[in-house]
């Protein structure tokens, strides 16, 4: 068994070193002896297997269904067709004129989750415009059919961009989604397969459904988990979209989005993340207890998000480390850069669009320690009570100084200090001979 670092102070912010070994050791005892009742409290929580034709889960003994054969696409109706190649051109002359209340007009808003997305998508065009762009639809196919028309059509889009002032052309492939709401087809995203249990809705491509199926397996216990270290309980659905490619994922962010991730989350958000036809179960944990603790962070209040950046990252490792078991090498990587006063200031982390490539890896690494460092100190409560007087407007000095007594100086230079090497204390001096 693992021992985490942050353990006692993520789940409870009071229990001292002595009795986290003592609760290692007594756990360590029961599992050696084979306690029956553990042994069946284990299996009462064990998930049922889900089945990954279908959403949900299969009943305990029964086989899932046999997978049956999609039917074949429906070709969509010349003159739906018509409109929706209009929509497309209403769309793309938005973008290329950095017009978002246009191109939002013809966004489906149905799903709550899906509508921010794009809104964030649209917004980051003022930041960054393109110079090109264009979307070819083709393969229209019906959905949904009813006596008034196909409810939804999807169809294969190759979406082409290039973003003004460098970057080289961009495109991507995939199937797109329109739906028809009173007559009016709007833009829907991507045609996607649905997978739900527990609290969570995974959305894949076809072939990925042993890593929905594990998400729909693992995605309790580390809300669980997450929502112990922030005090908190999130009682809504959470999405989770899985991409097939990174260029997939980068798309779905921002057409200006090129750094290499694994996972995303933004407040209102769905988690996305990279789909491996073989995933990692382990890693995949690991990523979703990171990505999980952005949506906790975002719950605080309506500012969380403007918070450093490097204290969200740093919050969303610590949710981790009880999977990834990172949190001494975070310790040991901070303690070897202020040896070699290679530790960045902290405002040098604090920005996500303005921070410099080489100083990305520091915003996780040195975020976690001063995370680690302020639950050790301070305890769970007060790492909370900081992180929300931020979420709700507060500067990270004034929180500091309000839920420390410190302003965001001492504390710093506090924690710097502690990473010094102890000096070791003098030997004894030796004896005086009796002869």
């Amino acid at each position: 068994m693992r021992t985490e670092w942050f353990d006692r102070v993520w789940m409870s912010g009071g229990l001292g070193v002595a009795g986290r070994l003592l609760g290692v050791a007594a756990l360590a005892a029961i599992l050696a002896c084979g306690s029956p009742s553990f042994a069946m409290a284990q299996d009462a929580k064990a998930p049922a297997p889900v089945n990954p034709q279908t959403p949900g889960a299969t009943k305990a003994g029964e086989a899932p269904d046999k997978p049956q054969a999609a039917p074949e696409p429906v070709p969509a109706p010349d003159a739906e067709v018509a409109k929706l190649n209009l929509l497309i051109e209403r769309m793309t002359k938005a973008v290329l004129a950095t017009d978002i209340a246009g191109y939002m007009a013809c966004v489906d808003r149905a799903d709550p989750v899906f509508l921010q997305e794009q809104k964030n998508w649209a917004k980051d065009l003022e930041r960054k415009p393109v110079s090109e762009f264009s979307i070819k639809a083709e393969n229209f196919r019906a959905e949904g059919s009813s006596v008034e028309g196909p409810g939804e059509i999807i169809a294969d889009l190759t979406m082409n961009w290039k973003i003004k002032d460098g970057g080289s052309a961009r495109f991507l492939k995939y199937a797109g989604r329109f739906v028809d709401r009173k007559g009016e087809w709007l833009y829907a995203g991507e045609h996607w397969k649905e997978m739900e249990r527990e609290g969570v809705r995974v959305f894949f491509d076809a072939g990925r459904e042993n890593i929905a199926a594990t998400i729909c397996e693992i995605m309790p216990g580390i809300r669980a988990h997450v929502h112990e270290g922030f005090a908190l309980t999130i009682d809504r659905v959470q999405e989770i979209k899985l991409y097939s490619s990174m260029q997939h994922l980068q798309q779905s962010i921002y057409l200006s989005y090129t750094d290499g991730l694994g996972g995303w989350n933004e407040p209102g958000e769905s988690i996305k993340l990279i789909a491996s036809a073989h995933p990692d179960k382990e890693g995949l944990t690991s990523v979703l207890a990171h990505e999980y603790g952005h949506v906790c962070t975002f719950e605080l209040g309506p500012k969380a998000n403007d918070a450093p950046w490097w204290v969200l990252e740093g919050v969303a490792e610590l949710s981790s480390e009880h999977y990834a078991d990172n949190g001494q090498f975070a310790q040991r990587a901070v303690r070897r850069m202020a040896k070699s006063g290679r530790l960045r200031d902290w405002a040098a982390l604090s920005d996500f669009h303005n921070t410099k490539q080489g100083d990305m890896q520091m915003v996780y690494t040195q975020g976690h320690a001063m995370l680690g460092y302020i639950s050790e100190r301070f305890g769970r409560e007060k790492r909370i009570a900081w992180l929300k007087a931020m979420a709700t407007g507060s500067t990270i000095d004034d929180a500091s100084k309000a839920i420390f007594d410190l302003s965001f100086a001492e504390l710093d230079a506090q924690w710097r200090e502690s990473l010094k090497p102890q000096e070791e204390a003098p030997a004894p001096a030796e004896a005086p001979s009796k002869e």
